[in-house]
């Protein structure tokens, strides 16, 4: 989840990521006019959001740990 400053519009591509079980990461691209600020919401513990803020476009790597149960 993304949120953004008030008035400020965003998109997220792409919508949905699957990860391995194995532990990986991906990248999602955030744009958003120059002058607004976002922020990642809270992730799992297992989810690294990297960066969790960020203004104007943007790309964010996501990476998961490995889920030692699977």
């Amino acid at each position: 989840m993304v949120t953004t400053d008030s008035g400020c519009g965003y998109t997220v591509t792409p919508t949905l990521v699957s990860l391995g079980a194995g532990g990986s990461s991906t990248q999602v691209t955030i744009e958003a006019p120059a002058a607004c600020a976002w922020t990642v919401g809270t992730p799992p513990a297992w989810l690294i959001p990297t960066p969790a803020t960020g203004t104007g476009n943007g790309t964010v790597t996501i990476a998961a740990d490995a889920n030692a149960g699977a």
